[in-house]
């Protein structure tokens, strides 16, 4: 996670360019939700082997793509809570 006061290189920004490119389309977005939720990002941590490092590797996968810097993850929350959400049952 990097903050507020940090600076992002240009090789870090230009890798998360190339990364966002691939999530970027429609199949790339849904890829990328599958992803997070297979890989238990969302869920409370596991006991169960292996799903610790599962999980992070779905928070790195977040982490690459610049979506847990601060700004990022205020700008997301905002977006969030900004929307109405479909209910499942619907």
């Amino acid at each position: 996670m990097i903050n507020r006061e940090q600076q992002i290189d240009r090789e870090t920004l230009s890798k998360r360019n190339a990364l966002k490119n691939v999530y970027r389309t429609q199949e790339g977005k849904y890829e990328l939700a599958r992803t997070l939720r297979e890989c238990g990002v969302f869920d409370q941590i596991s006991c169960e082997p292996g799903a610790v490092e599962l999980r992070n590797f779905g928070i790195r996968k977040m982490e690459d793509l610049g979506l847990l810097d601060e700004e990022s993850l205020v700008d997301l929350i905002d977006w969030m809570l900004s929307h109405e959400w479909k209910n499942p049952v619907d």
